[in-house]
């Protein structure tokens, strides 16, 4: 059973960083613009457009776990599958965290949890962003453990 998709356009204004580095790498803008479909029994769905580093995603799909974190799916415009990384959302869709996933070689990528890619919005500092991303992965954590 699922309720009817609901518009998604959100902004959010962010920061890009890299794990055990100082500093960020740069300010980053991330729009979401699609659809989001909650469901009562199954994971809510996310379908459209990402914008990330000025670079658009066109045909996004992320499938929410309970915990609304999911790995962001897009389709390139040869038709193949990629992938840009792991989102976690908070429980109003208003912040988030990304963990960007790195080309490894032309058929592979990862994200390492030692000084992987990491854009977490809203913030403005490395400070927020490591609070903010710490707030999103330890709910993720606690939930887990129960």
């Amino acid at each position: 059973m699922s309720y009817k998709p609901d518009c998604f356009n959100n902004l959010y204004t962010g920061v890009k960083y890299r794990l055990n580095s100082d500093g960020i790498l740069q300010e980053v803008r991330i729009e979401f613009n699609g659809r989001m479909t909650k469901r009562i029994f199954n994971n809510d769905t996310f379908e459209g457009i990402i914008v990330l580093d000025n670079h658009e995603y066109n045909n996004c799909h992320v499938s929410l776990d309970k915990n609304n974190s999911g790995t962001i799916h897009y389709y390139s415009k040869t038709g193949s599958l990629g992938i840009i990384g792991k989102v976690y959302f908070n429980n109003r869709y208003n912040s988030l965290t990304i963990a960007l996933y790195e080309k490894i070689d032309w058929n592979s990528s990862s994200w390492d949890s030692e000084d992987g890619l990491m854009i977490t919005a809203p913030a403005t500092n490395r400070k927020e962003a490591i609070r903010l991303a710490n707030s999103h992965l330890e709910s993720i954590l606690k939930k887990d453990l129960n």
